[in-house]
């Protein structure tokens, strides 16, 4: 049985199918009057065309020039999106030109810190940081650079680093795990003496052709797993302590690769941006000219 269709549900479809003509309507009566006020003043709209034109290729043609760089980085504390944050604080500074408290931050001299455009940081997805809720093994995020003065780059990779590394947050959580790591040095090292011992003795009573006061039966020990966990608890001391001589949380993984020629602007970009600034002034003059200026006429 086939549903029926509530009247309302044609009434809303008819109000729509005629919404949709209006706007047709309209678009055409616009486009119907552009075309005629255009023949009517082509000298005027000629001539704003080669003004607009003009202007834009003048502005392209002495654009700033900009190098672009991006640099990798390696972390293994807290979430990353602490980090985008940070550099998302650093570039609302370089927009602000707040360069006095930039610098406390990026220990350069003002007057490179001032060919600093815009930077950020983002995840392996090309994603800002700073909006990363996702949860995925990746330790690594980018950071993008722009700048007018391609030296800047010499030295920013590492002043990143270590700005990321201070954030106070990395810091305590770093200085806690030391003290943790301390404290497990210590016990494993002890655990590690007791296994050394305990196999110790062992080899001796296999070798002894005594009794031994302690008699040990061959296969009631298993030294292949006895020197797999010795192996273990070497290398999570190893580890502890090679985070002991270098506690950063963030690392570089890659310096900033910059082009070596600046970055030129979009011909196509340019071009689209001189047609709508075309189109949009020379219609608000050619609606003037044909609704707003009315002729005079003197009655006879």
């Amino acid at each position: 049985m086939q549903e029926e269709r509530a009247p309302n549900d044609e009434l809303t479809m008819n109000e729509f199918n005629g919404q949709i003509k209006l706007l047709v309507h309209f678009i055409r009566s616009i486009i119907h009057q552009y075309c005629k006020g255009f023949k009517r003043y082509w000298f005027a709209m000629t001539f704003l065309l080669i003004v607009i034109t003009s202007g834009g290729l003048l502005y392209f043609l002495h654009a700033e020039k900009k190098f672009e760089g991006k640099a990798s980085y390696g972390y293994t504390s807290l979430k990353r999106k602490l980090y985008g944050e940070a550099i998302d604080n650093v570039n609302a500074l370089i927009q602000t030109r707040s360069y006095q408290q930039l610098q406390t931050l990026l220990p350069l001299g003002i007057n490179q810190l001032k060919h600093l455009r815009e930077i950020k940081a983002t995840n392996n997805y090309g994603s800002l940081l700073s909006d990363d809720m996702t949860e995925n093994n990746s330790q690594i995020f980018y950071i993008s650079v722009k700048s007018t003065d391609h030296a800047v780059f010499d030295s920013l990779a590492i002043l990143l680093e270590n700005y990321l590394n201070n954030i106070v947050a990395v810091q305590e959580l770093q200085r806690q795990r030391a003290e943790k790591f301390k404290r497990a040095i210590t016990y494993r090292e002890k655990e590690l003496v007791a296994l050394d011992s305990l196999m110790h003795a062992y080899t001796n009573s296999l070798n002894s052709t005594t009794q031994s006061v302690y008699p040990v039966q061959k296969g009631q020990i298993n030294t292949e797993a006895l020197f797999e966990k010795g192996e273990k608890i070497t290398e999570e001391i190893t580890d502890m302590q090679n985070f002991l001589q270098d506690s950063r949380a963030v690392k570089l993984q890659e310096p900033f690769l910059v082009s070596q020629m600046p970055v030129q602007k979009s011909v196509v970009k340019f071009v689209a941006v001189v047609i709508i600034m075309y189109l949009v002034i020379s219609g608000l003059i050619l609606f003037i000219l044909l609704n707003i200026t009315r002729p005079k006429y003197v009655p006879e």
